[in-house]
């Protein structure tokens, strides 16, 4: 059951459950009355269908029960069944960012999603319900906000209880309930298959999977005659390399929020080898501007035929002894490091490889391409 957060209000109900098959049925499906035959969704009382010449047509407790929510709660229904029969979702991109970081890194973009299931699960009294989508043992949260509706403390509360039971919480900015002609079965059809619908993120798993990567890599510098060592040589100070925590402000190797420094360049040797080219890149770039002297770089020698067929002698043997319970790392004899990928089985070199390493995992890790991927579509 998820957490309640209810605020006093009672709208117009758009859509009843029909006594006979329990199907939901729209306002302007059913007769007059109470030859609707439909019952509340979130209490289960009596419905009247009022259709009337003056007021907007909707449904109404034939008893005048003030049931708080259920115009809510119907709405959270009928976009379960929405999604049912469409037998797809939009979601919006996903994407993290820092607070020194000028440009969000991009982790999956838009996609349409093809849901194994869709829940719908409301207890007596509970607001919100709950609304979620399981795909490849991923679970995703449907929350819907009608107006201004959730407070931030809400929407912590509402983060918690996503981080607590690890599913990830995506929030629709609806309009208003009152706006009818929004809430029709058309409208939602649309709504849940547009990638540009109005929703965004409010808790990713994948995201915090990503952060929490970031975070383990990256090292706080020594702070020194008041600025820090740099790592990506932003420049010289009596002779050493340095920064101050203006430099260090919109780097992109930069975790903290400014002024503090968590730099992602201070731990290079941990990261994978194209975060290594990156930071090696900014270095070069970096030095030109108050080198006196422009750096040169090495360009590497091309392999000769002999080398290359070595090469590839050296990978078939290797892949077919590879052991990746070994104990000890796994080279060839060309000094080469090979991991097997725990996602594909494939075995690479280590260059190949987004992570490796690790307790039990001295010749396991993730390549560059499945990491990419990522493991979870949220």
């Amino acid at each position: 059951m998820g957490q309640n957060i209810k605020k006093k209000t009672a709208h117009n109900i758009y859509y009843g459950v029909d006594r006979k098959t329990s199907a939901l049925r729209h306002i302007s499906d059913v007769p007059s009355g109470a030859k609707c035959a439909c019952n509340c969704i979130a209490c289960g009382k009596p419905l009247e269908a009022r259709k009337g010449s003056v007021r907007k047509h909707h449904f109404a407790h034939e008893s005048n029960y003030e049931c708080l929510y259920a115009a809510e709660v119907a709405v959270y229904k009928a976009a379960a069944n929405v999604i049912i029969e469409l037998g797809r979702l939009a979601l919006p991109p996903i994407a993290i960012s820092f607070p020194a970081w000028r440009k969000d890194e991009l982790l999956k973009d838009a996609q349409i999603i093809e849901p194994d299931q869709v829940l719908f699960e409301c207890s007596p009294l509970q607001y919100p319900p709950m609304l979620t989508i399981i795909l490849q043992n991923s679970k995703l949260r449907l929350l819907f906000e009608f107006g201004a509706y959730y407070s931030e403390e809400d929407l912590c509360n509402l983060i918690h209880e996503a981080e607590f039971e690890n599913y990830s919480l995506l929030l629709y900015h609806f309009p208003p309930i009152s706006e009818d002609s929004f809430f029709v079965p058309s409208s939602l059809k649309t709504i849940f298959q547009d990638t540009h619908t109005k929703n965004k993120w409010i808790r990713s798993a994948l995201i915090d999977r990503r952060r929490t990567w970031y975070l383990a890599m990256a090292i706080e510098p020594d702070l020194w005659g008041g600025g820090y060592e740099c790592a990506v040589h932003e420049g010289k100070y009596r002779g050493k390399y340095s920064a101050r925590w203006v430099d260090c402000a919109y780097c992109e190797f930069n975790l903290a929020t400014p002024p503090g420094c968590l730099c992602l360049a201070a731990g290079e040797d941990r990261v994978p080898p194209d975060l290594q080219r990156r930071i090696a890149d900014r270095r070069l770039k970096n030095d030109a501007c108050f080198e006196p002297k422009k750096q040169q770089v090495a360009i590497p020698q091309s392999a000769s035929p002999q080398e290359d067929e070595l090469s590839h002698i050296e990978e078939a043997r290797i892949k077919k002894i590879f052991d990746p319970n070994a104990d000890a790392p796994i080279r060839d004899k060309l000094g080469r490091r090979w991991l097997m990928c725990k996602h594909c089985g494939e075995v690479k070199l280590s260059q190949e490889m987004a992570m490796y390493g690790g307790v039990g995992s001295c010749n396991r890790g993730v390549c560059s391409s499945c990491y990419r991927k990522g493991n979870s579509f949220i």
